[in-house]
């Protein structure tokens, strides 16, 4: 498992906005093949500086489809001014004979492949991450994000998807990350485990935003049966740019291929 702490406190670093509603809790929504997590497992708790919230906790279910799965938050984070920070990790636990999303079909008209999915033993995941904003409008935004897929069953694994950061109710996200593994189509028949760097967008001046609103961090993406995906990312939006901000991403990113490497020579 990759270990977030040291980037995260490196992400994390920075100036805060002194104006926010302290009042505001963050949301976290998780969907699997459809189906609602409704436990209580994932938990958000107010931080030490004001208008800032941590994300800890395992959601775990058995889905009605068929299977079973577990989503940790090794490490999250959220704070109006705004930034969002997140670690964590998927599993599925119905290996279902075999990773089926690696069966790919081409969608009409397009050339694109996307997997086939199989709704009873692999995962179609949505998680959620609603909160406030302050301080705006935002002239930069900063996203990233890093994975690993692990294949549990020696049988090949899959993953297919993105992370998307949207603003004010939008339905067009304000960014869009792709956090395939780098073969096409996704993480395909490749030797297990398979550490990535997702790739960092770095984008301005854009102007978005008001003053306040609802910012969302979504990770959308399809799973095959049996297997692990760890991932951790972020976004930041600042109304100037702030090269020290672009540094600590950077040393961020660092850390964690460096992490990721370490556990590597360790399996």
């Amino acid at each position: 498992m990759l270990r977030y702490i040291p980037a995260f406190f490196l992400l994390t670093a920075g100036v805060y906005a002194t104006t926010c509603n302290p009042d505001q809790i963050p949301t976290v929504s998780l969907f699997v093949n459809g189906q609602e997590y409704t436990g209580t497992g994932i938990v958000v708790t107010p931080s030490r500086v004001s208008c800032t919230h941590t994300i800890s906790g395992t959601a775990t279910d058995i889905l009605q489809t068929g299977g079973a799965y577990s989503v940790t938050f090794n490490s999250g984070f959220v704070a109006e001014d705004p930034l969002v920070d997140f670690g964590l990790e998927f599993s599925s636990f119905d290996d279902g004979g075999g990773a089926t999303l690696q069966a790919l079909q081409t969608l009409p008209g397009s050339g694109l492949q996307t997997p086939a999915i199989n709704l009873v033993t692999d995962l179609t995941i949505e998680l959620i991450i609603r909160s406030n904003y302050s301080g705006g409008p935002f002239d930069f935004l900063n996203i990233f994000s890093f994975g690993e897929l692990i294949d549990n069953g020696s049988d090949g694994a899959f993953l297919f998807g993105n992370q998307l950061f949207f603003l004010d109710g939008n339905q067009s996200p304000a960014a869009v990350l792709n956090f395939n593994c780098p073969e096409a189509g996704g993480c395909n028949g490749v030797p297990p485990p398979t550490e990535f760097p997702g790739p960092a967008l770095v984008a301005g001046p854009l102007s978005i935003g008001g003053e306040t609103g609802i910012m969302e961090l979504r990770l959308n993406f399809a799973l095959s049966a049996g297997d692990t995906f760890v991932v951790g990312g972020g976004t930041a939006l600042e109304a100037t740019p702030e090269p020290a901000t672009l540094s600590l991403i950077g040393i961020g990113l660092l850390s964690l291929v460096a992490i990721a490497r370490s556990r590597r020579q360790k399996v």
